[in-house]
């Protein structure tokens, strides 16, 4: 079983391949944060994910990863689908974690220092940069340390990688091009472990059920079939969305309706759909 998709990226960028595998190992967690990063990072635990989680804005399905460390908390998310408004989206996205770090009737003082991390296969801001640090700031003073315990940090796999530290720039090498793990321990290690999850038949249906709903979330749902068999197809894909329990029936049913409303058979549209691995070529 190959460990790309059929446009080359690495399954890892898979939104939901990405959030179980990090949550299933702190080694791989803890590598994928220091490369984008670029410091080090000790051992991490209470690694949990919202995978499978439906935002109540929107209908985009979440699947990030939360976990926490001595050096604080680092929320890391696969961002595949192109996010119009990525800054406002982590405005949001921000709240919800700094609500799941604070235990309840908590202190302020008690929320430990948050990284927000987006891990982007598109350039979010437009600039050419393979990494984006932000945080907040005193206007009147610049020389201020406004401290609120909190920076986000954007990866963009499309940048200049020249520019970014060596781990980095593998890293994002690796997600969209075959080969590039060849060198790397670490990679290599990520494949293995992506290999030996995709001979479990319930996480393999799940990996497509994702790939299916990022396709409806790119405005790309015809392309399930041609126009008489587009109806037949979108139900098919939003069934198997339903069996692997990233939507309930009803949310399923009010989101065909949606898309129904929203699009409409366009004569240059494309017939059929890509199959979701490559396959090794015959000899």
């Amino acid at each position: 079983m190959r460990t790309r998709t059929a446009d080359g990226r690495s399954l890892l960028t898979n939104s939901f391949a990405f959030a179980d595998i990090m949550a299933r190992n702190e080694d791989v967690c803890r590598g994928v944060i220091e490369r984008v990063l670029g410091v080090k990072v000790e051992r991490l635990s209470n690694i949990r994910t919202e995978t499978g989680q439906v935002q109540a804005v929107g209908k985009s399905i979440r699947c990030d990863v939360l976990a926490e460390g001595p050096q604080g908390a680092f929320a890391v998310e696969m961002q595949v689908a192109r996010e119009p408004s990525l800054p406002r989206r982590a405005r949001y996205y921000r709240s919800l974690v700094n609500a799941r770090l604070l235990p309840r009737g908590g202190h302020y003082s008690e929320l430990p220092d948050l990284c927000l991390i987006f891990i982007c296969l598109y350039d979010p801001l437009g600039l050419g940069l393979p990494r984006y640090t932000a945080r907040m700031r005193v206007e009147e003073d610049l020389s201020f340390a406004y401290d609120n315990g909190e920076q986000e940090v954007i990866v963009n796999a499309a940048g200049d990688l020249s520019l970014a530290p060596p781990g980095l720039a593998t890293f994002l090498d690796y997600l969209l091009r075959e080969g590039a793990a060849e060198s790397d321990p670490f990679l290599r290690h990520v494949d293995d472990i992506l290999e030996e999850a995709l001979q479990d038949e319930e996480w393999r249906s799940q990996v497509i059920s994702f790939e299916q709903y990022v396709e409806f979330e790119r405005g790309n749902a015809y392309d399930l079939g041609r126009e008489e068999g587009m109806a037949r197809g979108r139900e098919e894909a939003l069934d198997g969305l339903v069996a692997a329990g990233l939507l309930s029936q009803e949310q399923a049913q009010e989101f065909l309706a949606d898309m129904a409303r929203a699009h409409r058979p366009s004569a240059g549209a494309r017939p059929g759909g890509a199959e979701l691995w490559s396959q090794p070529k015959e000899a």
